[in-house]
């Protein structure tokens, strides 16, 4: 019985760990959005905005990738902490990133989303 408990406990500590499952709300600390969008084509529901996130890694495992939920718009550009990103993934409701340095708990950084599309 020792040897089945002692067999089960790395798996169950891994889906604890989120190492079994990725979640991207399980990374990140969002610590501030700053929010501005452009309305003036408001007959036809097209907006076009940008948000800078401020956010910190939440434990001391260093984060690799980063994501952001953000419904259904064209992404024109992303930057993080000033530098560019080319390679991205978005799924129309999660947009996700390799960091070009892994984000730490120490570190507080900044992500800079544009994007255009039409509103609901």
């Amino acid at each position: 019985m020792k040897n089945i408990i002692l067999s089960i406990l790395p798996i169950i500590l891994l889906s604890k760990m989120g190492l079994g499952q990725f979640n991207h709300h399980d990374s990140i600390d969002v610590v501030h959005y700053d929010i501005h969008l452009n309305t003036t084509d408001f007959n036809n529901h097209i907006l076009e905005g940008n948000t800078k996130i401020i956010f910190k890694a939440k434990t001391e495992i260093p984060v690799n990738v980063i994501a952001f939920d953000l419904y259904m718009y064209t992404i024109d550009s992303i930057r993080l902490n000033g530098n560019n990103i080319d390679e991205y993934i978005y799924t129309d409701t999660v947009l996700s990133f390799a960091a070009p340095t892994p984000v730490t708990i120490s570190d507080t950084d900044t992500c800079e989303i544009f994007y255009s599309g039409e509103g609901n």
